[in-house]
C-alpha cells in the first residue's frame, strides 16, 4: 500500500491514502506499515485516509484506525478520515468501539471516529 495523491501548498504536503478492495487482516500488516511510514516522514504535514473504494472490512482494520489516530494525534499530525462506504461504517457502529474507549487522548468533538459514528446513522 502507498499513498495516491499529494496536495501540497507552501510550507505543507498532506497526502492522500486512498485505500481500495478489501481492507482486511490480510492487509494489516501493509495498511499498518505504510500509515507508520507517512506518520514518521517528517515532509508530511497532514494525511487524509479516502476509504470510498474500500469493498469489504474487518475489525482489524478498524483497530489499526484507532491505532493510527492515537499515534498521529501523540505526534500531533492530523489525521483524516474520510468516505468510507456506509457498511464500514456500520461495522463500526456496531464493533463495540465506543468514544469513552477510542477518545481518551483527543479532544471530544475533534474525534474522527465519532463523525464516523454519526454518519453510520444517517
Amino acid at each position: 500500500m502507498r499513498p495516491n495523491k499529494e496536495v501540497n501548498m507552501p510550507g505543507e504536503r498532506k497526502v492522500i491514502f486512498r485505500i481500495r478492495g478489501n481492507a482486511t487482516i490480510e492487509r494489516a500488516s501493509a495498511l499498518r506499515d505504510a500509515l507508520l511510514k507517512l506518520l514518521a516522514d517528517s515532509t508530511v504535514t497532514a494525511v487524509q485516509i479516502e476509504g470510498s473504494e474500500i469493498v469489504h472490512a474487518d475489525l482489524s482494520f478498524l483497530q489499526i484506525l484507532i491505532s493510527a489516530c492515537r499515534s498521529y494525534l501523540r505526534e500531533a499530525k492530523p489525521l483524516e478520515i474520510v468516505n468510507f462506504p456506509r457498511d464500514v461504517l456500520h461495522l463500526f457502529a456496531i464493533s463495540g468501539f465506543r468514544r469513552h474507549l477510542i477518545c481518551e487522548a483527543c479532544h471530544h468533538d475533534e474525534c474522527i471516529f465519532q463523525h464516523m459514528l454519526g454518519e453510520a446513522g444517517k
